[in-house]
């Protein structure tokens, strides 16, 4: 199976994460992006989890899990591979090959899931990338974490806001302090300001 777990930035989207961990019965690895320099997986409410495998773009996740370590022979010798949960953090940051893998170990797997957790839009209201709306069609299941809007306090924020531009072309900056999340009602009050 395939979860995708969203929302916005202040969600709740690593403590979702870190609470998953501590409740899974099986046995799980955890990958996180280099992107993200923070080395681990903290949440607001200051729970953590210090132990993410750090990932650059050209790691190959069937070339890790299909090695000599997973492996093992059935009752029939057939070659199987016991793969653990799989757990992503800031998966908007993974290339669409390394989630095309990932959707390959759970398809040959009948017990491994992959969790992904991650933005589902940017701060210009789109679609975070193409690996989010990749992940939007391959997941098993969705869940939508709510925010409670910076204005007006409601628990219905849905959009990032980001309080300075970052340089032209990106749609990247990373840490909560760099954004706002408002609901639709209190961003359309902030945009007739402008």
């Amino acid at each position: 199976m395939i979860k995708f777990i969203t929302g916005t930035m202040k969600s709740g989207k690593s403590m979702k994460l870190i609470k998953d961990l501590l409740e899974s019965n099986r046995d799980y690895m955890v990958f996180k992006p280099d992107i993200d320099k923070r080395n681990e997986i903290e949440s607001r409410k200051h729970f953590n989890y210090t132990k993410p495998h750090i990932i650059d773009s050209d790691f190959n996740f069937l070339e890790f899990f299909y090695s000599p370590e997973y492996e093992y022979t059935d009752y029939d010798g057939e070659k199987v591979y016991e793969i653990p949960n799989i757990y992503i953090d800031e998966c908007q940051f993974l290339t669409i090959t390394q989630i095309k893998q990932l959707e390959k170990i759970v398809n040959k797997s009948f017990v491994t899931n992959v969790y992904f957790y991650g933005l589902l839009s940017d701060f210009n209201y789109r679609i975070f990338n193409d690996t989010i709306q990749y992940i939007l069609i391959i997941a098993d299941k969705i869940i939508k974490l709510k925010s409670v809007c910076d204005k007006c306090e409601d628990n219905n924020a849905k959009f990032n806001y980001l309080k300075e531009i970052p340089f032209a072309g990106s749609n990247v900056l990373i840490g909560d302090d760099a954004y706002d999340v408002y609901c639709s009602e209190c961003l359309d009050k902030i945009r007739s300001l402008y």
